[in-house]
């Protein structure tokens, strides 16, 4: 193969392979630029193969003529395609170009056609340049004059991309220096392949090696931008992966907050519930108990009834105050008191002695622990969970088992509440979901997974933790921790005292007052009747419908009315009351066994609205219906 023949093959080759490249590099987002470049060096691919027709031997003329035409053609199309890029456009667009480039492009292919057609800048016959060094001849076809003025036109085309280049180089673009040399470079192949060609000089073409020298630097240039581009890239996906998974985090975390709000709003509703409907028949007990001191008190009743009667008053009262806190529990409404761990494990052991004594052997080591700040009821309850999760464990287990109960101070100060048993132990995985809602190890067996939330909740709101010292085979350690209170005495229970005394009786021959008692609940009627009959005329009614026939018919003194009730409610009652007789709706006092709703408590709120929660202190209730009666108003509760 001839050496001049071999070079525009091989440039030919080069050339097309960029301008393939750089148009698939151009199908990514922001590089249309490459577009541009893959046009320049797909011209500078189809001039090598023209000059490849020129080193060829005995071909027909017409053969020649026509690829010299097509040389005019793809080095007019390579002029102005540097153009966009010279003057830094992101497109082949010409509209965008400065005046001067942009009607130089338009006239350029308009002759560049009007030529393609008519062939009037060439003519023959043909004509032969050997070059004898270099063992190459060329076949050249003559220009007409206007051939040479369009050559001439097309060669003023090159100095204007080169002049852009010098510029911005002389600016400090990066890379634009060898880019402007490369271009220089490819300026003077043109200059001397014009020589060459009018037979002015005896060298081979060099134009096809003028585009690689030309194309080379502008194609480094584009691949290193698009390489840090895909770096950056590449970076920016790291950043938005990790930005998507934090925002995954965030919103998969808000979900479960959200759950678990849910969750809690729903828990604190149903302990609400539950609160009432412990509250109404406690009323019963506390009502009955209140009787039997009435009666008894006229006799000669020996201590131990008296002492009897007193402890199951002090039953009651726990039992209120755990009702309470299962209607407060969302709320995390704390009444806090200095309080000795050793008085919370003895309450605890009290209520929970029935779930242990059948299944294992209790165990104590009360040591002196530091005095802690609590909602007594509370903790009971979160020391019971852990009893009863202990009583459960050993249970599972053949033969008698041990539950053992520790208080002690830790070495950073804190007091600490232990219970550990001897049973089958937790595994590693289990432990680690101790405490979340609605997990349970015993579904099968009833466990509805809320005893150790709540006690974890009961300990988040006392600012303390719960401790897990656990592994299969070696039973479990739970500890209650709880932050030490120093220079306070804690509180220690004694036996309540009863809290009866002889009814106040109206002075003889005055009548007595009239209170209208509205309840749902006919036990809560009749020994309300029977504790207040000795001071009060009693009337009952069973429902805000009767209330309201009774109150049309009898005068009354004071309402003692329960405040949720089916049909007209309590809080009814004393909206259709402030209508009809005003100065009645001002005595009336309200039962409540928990407010369990959002109007029930708005309704508390009011001012002058006087409440007594279930079950009754009879003293209190007596009390505050004669202040009620008399116009002085008691403290709302």
């Amino acid at each position: 193969m001839p050496v001049a023949t071999a070079i525009a093959l091989i440039t030919a080759t080069f050339n097309l392979a960029m301008a393939v490249g750089h148009l698939a590099i151009s199908r990514a987002p922001g590089w249309r630029i490459a577009r541009t470049f893959s046009l320049i060096a797909s011209t500078a691919a189809l001039y090598s193969v023209g000059n490849i027709v020129f080193t060829l031997h005995d071909l027909p003329l017409d053969v020649y003529l026509a690829g010299l035409r097509g040389q005019y053609v793809w080095a007019s199309l390579h002029v102005v395609a540097w153009l966009p890029y010279a003057y830094g456009l992101d497109t082949p667009s010409l509209k965008r170009l400065p005046a001067l480039p942009r009607w130089y492009a338009y006239v350029l292919l308009t002759l560049t056609a009007v030529f393609a057609v008519t062939g009037w800048h060439i003519r023959g016959p043909l004509h032969h340049l050997t070059i004898e060094w270099a063992s190459a001849t060329y076949h050249y076809v003559s220009n007409t004059p206007l051939g040479d003025a369009y050559s001439a036109l097309i060669a003023v085309g090159i100095a204007l991309p080169l002049v852009q280049f010098v510029k911005r180089a002389r600016a400090g673009e990066p890379g634009m220096k060898l880019i402007a040399a490369g271009f220089v470079l490819f300026a003077i192949t043109v200059i001397v392949e014009a020589l060459v060609a009018a037979e002015m000089l005896e060298f081979l073409s060099p134009a096809d090696i003028g585009f690689l020298v030309a194309l080379v630097p502008v194609s480094a240039q584009l691949l290193k931008r698009f390489v840090a581009d895909a770096g950056r890239l590449q970076e920016l996906t790291g950043q938005l992966r990790g930005e998507v998974r934090d925002r995954t985090e965030e919103r998969d975390r808000a979900q479960q907050a959200l759950v678990e709000a849910e969750r809690h709003a729903s828990l604190g509703r149903l302990a609400a519930g539950v609160g009432h409907e412990i509250n109404n028949p406690l009323a019963y007990v506390r009502l009955a108990l209140e009787r039997i001191g009435e009666e008894l008190s006229h006799l000669g009743t020996p201590a131990q009834v008296w002492e009897s009667i007193g402890q199951a008053h002090d039953g009651i009262n726990r039992i209120q105050k755990v009702a309470e806190g299962l209607r407060t529990y969302s709320r995390r409404i704390d009444e806090r008191v200095a309080l000795d761990p050793r008085e919370i494990v003895r309450a605890a052991m009290k209520v929970a002695n029935p779930n242990l004594r059948h299944v294992a052997q209790l165990e104590t080591d009360l040591q002196p622990a530091l005095a802690v700040m609590g909602d007594e009821p509370r903790l009971v309850q979160a020391l019971v969970n852990l009893l009863v999760n202990a009583a459960q464990a050993v249970a599972e287990r053949a033969g008698a088992g041990h539950v053992r109960i520790r208080t002690f101070a830790t070495e950073a100060g804190e007091a600490c509440i232990e219970v550990g048993d001897d049973g089958p132990g937790i595994d590693p995985e289990v432990r680690d979901h101790l405490g979340e809602p609605y997990f349970t190890t015993r579904g099968s067996g009833g466990g509805m997974g809320l005893g150790l939330f709540v006690t974890r909740g009961i300990l988040d709101a006392h600012g303390g933790r719960l401790e897990f010292d656990s592994s299969p085979g070696r039973g479990t350690r739970v500890r209650m921790v709880l932050p030490a209170t120093a220079g306070v005495t804690p509180e220690v229970s004694e036996p309540v005292e009863s809290n009866l005394e002889p009814p106040a009786r109206s002075a003889p021959g005055g009548e007595r007052p009239k209170v209208l008692i509205v309840d749902d609940e006919p036990l809560v009627l009749r020994l309300l009747g029977k504790a207040l009959e000795r001071e009060w005329r009693v009337a009952f009614a069973k429902d805000g419908a009767e209330a309201l026939l009774l109150a049309q018919r009898e005068k009354f003194d004071v309402v003692l009315c329960d405040l949720m009730m089916p049909g007209i409610s309590g809080m009814a009652l004393a909206d259709e009351l402030a209508h009809r007789d005003p100065s009645l709706r001002e005595r009336m006092v309200f039962m409540s066994g928990g407010a369990v709703t959002p109007a029930s408590e708005q309704f508390l709120a009011r001012r002058g609205v006087v409440c007594l929660p279930k079950p009754l202190d009879m003293k209190l209730l007596l009390r505050m219906l004669r202040d009620v009666r008399d116009g002085v108003h008691g403290p709302r509760s």
